[in-house]
C-alpha cells in the first residue's frame, strides 16, 4: 500500500515538472491555473474533503492534514489569477501601489524602453549620453521566475519608482534567445536573466553594481542609491 503512495508521489512530480517546462511557451496565468488544479486534485486524492473514520491513524490525519493545506493554497492561486495577480507567493496581494510623491498618485511600475541586441543598445546609450543621463538595462525573459518575481515585487515599489526618475530604463527580452539575444548576453558575459546592468552617461558600465540574480526590493534600492549617489 505505501508503494502505490510512493508512485503516486512521483507521479505528481513528474506531472509538476511538466508545468514547470511549459512555462517557457506558456504565460504566467496559465501556468498558475495548471499549477492550482495539480495542486487541488492532488488534495483530493489525498482525500482533503474526505471525513475521518474512529479508527484512522495518525499517519492518515497527517496525510489529510498536508492534502488539505495544499488544496487551500490551490484555491487561493485561482482566486489571485481571477484578481488579475500573477505571483505564486502573494496571489491575494494588492497589485495597485500608491507612490508618495508630496500627493498620493496611482503607480504601477517602472516602465521599461524594449531594447533588441547589441544594436538596441548602443541606440539606447547614445540617447542617454545625449540627455546626459544615467541608463538601467534589464534582462528579461517569460521563463524565469526569479525576473517575474523582481517584476512584482521590486520594479513595482513607489521608492524604486521615485529613485530612478532621472534614469533611462531599457529592457532586453531574450525570451527567445535568438542570435541577437545570446550576442548581447555574450557581450556582457550573462549566461542568462535576470540581470541589471547600470551606465554612466559616458556609457561606460559600473561593474561592481551589476546585479545578477533575485534581491529584495529594500537591498536594490539601497543599491541603486549607492550609484546614483557616484554620478552626483
Amino acid at each position: 500500500a505505501w508503494m502505490d503512495k510512493v508512485k503516486a508521489v512521483f507521479g505528481v512530480l513528474m506531472l509538476g515538472l511538466a508545468i514547470w517546462m511549459l512555462e517557457r511557451i506558456l504565460p504566467i496565468e496559465a501556468i498558475i491555473l495548471l499549477t492550482a488544479t495539480l495542486l487541488i486534485g492532488s488534495a483530493i486524492y489525498m482525500k482533503a474533503i474526505d471525513s475521518l473514520n474512529s479508527t484512522a491513524s495518525g499517519w492518515d490525519r497527517l496525510w489529510k492534514a498536508f492534502g488539505f493545506i495544499i488544496l487551500v493554497y490551490g484555491i487561493i492561486l485561482v482566486i489571485g489569477i481571477a484578481k488579475g495577480n500573477k505571483s505564486f507567493f502573494t496571489p491575494l496581494k494588492d497589485n495597485t501601489v500608491i507612490q508618495q510623491v508630496g500627493r498620493s498618485s496611482p503607480a504601477q511600475s517602472l516602465v521599461f524602453t524594449p531594447i533588441k541586441g547589441i544594436k538596441g543598445l548602443d541606440l539606447a546609450l547614445d540617447s542617454s549620453s545625449a540627455k546626459n543621463k544615467t541608463l538601467m538595462l534589464d534582462f528579461y525573459a517569460d521563463w524565469c521566475i526569479s525576473c517575474k518575481e523582481m517584476e512584482h515585487k521590486v520594479f513595482t515599489d513607489p521608492r524604486i519608482i521615485k529613485a530612478l526618475e532621472g534614469t533611462i530604463l531599457v529592457q532586453a527580452d531574450v525570451t527567445e534567445n535568438d542570435d541577437q539575444d545570446i550576442a548581447l548576453m555574450k557581450k556582457f558575459g550573462l549566461f542568462g536573466p535576470p540581470g541589471i546592468l547600470f551606465f554612466d552617461p559616458k556609457k561606460q558600465e559600473y561593474r561592481a553594481f551589476r546585479v545578477v540574480g533575485e534581491m529584495s526590493a529594500d537591498k536594490f534600492l539601497a543599491h541603486i542609491n549607492e550609484f546614483l549617489s557616484k554620478k552626483k
